[in-house]
């Protein structure tokens, strides 16, 4: 009798040894796959942000190339004696609105997240090649031979 009582004894104790090892066996694996889905989560938010930056330079890029071409026009003009007539001014005058509000768009760029992320870039987009495209316009020689 005593000797079934202690074999009942140790099967229960190895019964509860077991189920002690699976269940730690079990947090250790959910630990491991939260940490992979941490790490997947963080890489994407690194490649995120990378698009942004990347996005964001070349934007300022387009900026950066107009502000030198307007610099340059208007070095030229005052070299040979020109001055702006009030329709060539006005187109100008609107190139540098584009470029502020393009400029305002980006220094807003910092609060956007992954949900509107993609409609404030294809926005952004639409902007800077509508600008590109008037600044072509301005600096192409036919214009220029009109001013």
């Amino acid at each position: 009798m005593k000797s079934i009582k202690s074999i009942i004894g140790i099967l229960t104790a190895l019964v509860f040894l077991v189920a002690f090892t699976s269940c730690d066996n079990n947090m250790n694996r959910s630990n491991n796959e939260k940490s992979e889905v941490e790490m997947k989560m963080e890489q994407a938010q690194k490649e995120f942000e990378e698009e942004k930056k990347e996005f964001k330079e070349e934007v300022n890029d387009a900026i950066e190339d107009f502000n030198d071409q307007i610099d340059m026009y208007q070095r030229e003009m005052k070299a040979e004696g020109k001055e702006l007539d009030a329709e060539t001014q006005q187109t100008l005058d609107n190139l540098k609105e584009q470029r502020d509000e393009l400029q305002e768009e980006i220094d807003e760029f910092g609060d956007e997240t992954n949900e509107n992320w993609n409609e404030f870039k294809a926005k952004v987009n639409m902007q800077m090649e509508k600008f590109r495209r008037n600044v072509k316009d301005f600096f192409t020689p036919d214009q220029q031979e009109n001013k």
